[in-house]
Parts: structure tokens; sequence; C-alpha cells
């Protein structure tokens, strides 16, 4: 919210998702939405619609109650079951964008939409060496502490990332 607030300031924040009301609300033209991805993510808990992902049935039903003109989605490479429960509900299949394709990092993601668009994205995927720069203030240098909790042996070779010790990410 703060993020938000700073870049776009005259930006009305409603709250509490699940204390929204359609009622209360003005004719929307897009609505924007993706649950929490933990419970549906093949890195998560797995519970699916029963973790924190079920936060997704608010979207569904402010979706049925406001009947936007448009609307978006967004949320994880999932199981096929619970991708095709989320395709039922929003009466459209997703599509597939990987975030390589703009910025240097490999996240499958599913976009579930009215809004006609081409599947038209460069066909190379970016490098971190694509937007590192060579001169830095050292305020954004990563303190000992930071340092600490990543594996920092590593050389830059193509498709690498930065892991943390335990590995998780």
């Amino acid at each position: 919210i703060q993020i938000t607030q700073k870049n776009y300031p005259n930006t009305i924040q409603l709250g509490d998702v699940t204390q929204i009301k359609a009622s209360d609300l003005p004719k929307i033209d897009l609505l924007i939405g993706g649950s929490p991805c933990q419970s549906f993510s093949n890195a998560g808990n797995g519970k699916g619609f029963d973790g924190k992902s079920g936060l997704i049935y608010h979207y569904f039903r402010l979706l049925k109650e406001t009947k936007p003109t448009y609307f978006l989605l967004e949320n994880v490479k999932m199981k096929k079951e619970w991708q095709d429960i989320i395709s039922e509900e929003m009466k459209v299949k997703p599509i597939e964008i990987n975030s390589k394709y703009f910025v240097p990092q490999n996240r499958p993601r599913l976009y579930w939409t009215n809004i006609s668009c081409e599947s038209v994205f460069p066909n190379k995927s970016h490098s971190i060496e694509s937007i590192l720069e060579d001169s830095v203030s050292e305020e954004y240098y990563l303190t000992e502490t930071q340092q600490s909790k990543l594996n920092l042996d590593f050389s830059w070779k193509e498709n690498e990332i930065i892991t943390h010790k335990s590995g998780k990410h």
C-alpha cells in the first residue's frame, strides 16, 4: 500500500477485501486482482483453495457482483485441477506469460482476462547483466547481515540465480 501510494497518490485504498461490498462501489471498468499464491504454488503448502489462496473467492464474488467491463486475475502456475476451477469461475481459460520476457526473472504466471490480447512477446529472455549498473551508490549494497543469508559463492552465468543458504529460493 505504501509503495502504491507513493507512486500513485490518488489511489483509493478500500481495505480488507473480505469486507468490501459491491453495493458500496461505483461502476467498475476494470477489476484487477490476485490472491496469495502460497497455497497454489508448487513451492507452497499445497492446500489450494483451503489455504491463503482461498481469498480468490472474494475476487470471484466481486466479479459477479460488480460486473466490470473488463477483468484481469493473476496467479502462479498451479495444478491443472485448481486452474480448471478458476477457469470455470472466470468463464475464460488462462494465458500463461513468463516474466523472463520483461525482467531477468523466470516466473511463469497465469492470467485470466476478457481483455483481447495477442501472444506477442519478445523471443529473448532478459539476463541479470541487462539491468545491472556499473556505478551504484553504497546505499544499495547488501548489508553484512543480508550477505550472510545468501549463498554468494557463484559466478554470473546464463539463467543463474542467487539462492538463500537454505536453498528454498
